[in-house]
């Protein structure tokens, strides 16, 4: 869809959108692949998407959103959920 912007479009694909810190997207539709040393405290049991933003994040010092396909949204902080709203 051409109306959409850039941003709203990679959200709607599949993989991860990477943005920098003053919300630039950079890239879209990327496969994230922790490292053997990520370590995640929670979520393991939550699916691939939270698992893989819980090590990415525990890694990279990133915070990382995570919108699952059935609806919540998360975020992930040093390893761990510190948010998840409804949806």
């Amino acid at each position: 869809d051409a109306s959409l912007s850039p941003l709203v479009y990679a959200a709607r694909q599949d993989g991860a959108a990477l943005l920098d810190d003053k919300g630039r997207l950079h890239i879209a539709m990327a496969i994230l692949k922790p490292p053997p040393e990520a370590r995640a405290d929670e979520e393991q049991d939550k699916g691939a998407r939270h698992t893989t933003a819980a090590q990415i994040s525990s890694v990279s010092g990133a915070a990382v959103l995570v919108v699952s396909e059935d609806g919540p949204i998360s975020i992930y902080s040093k390893g761990t959920r510190v948010l998840r709203i409804m949806g």
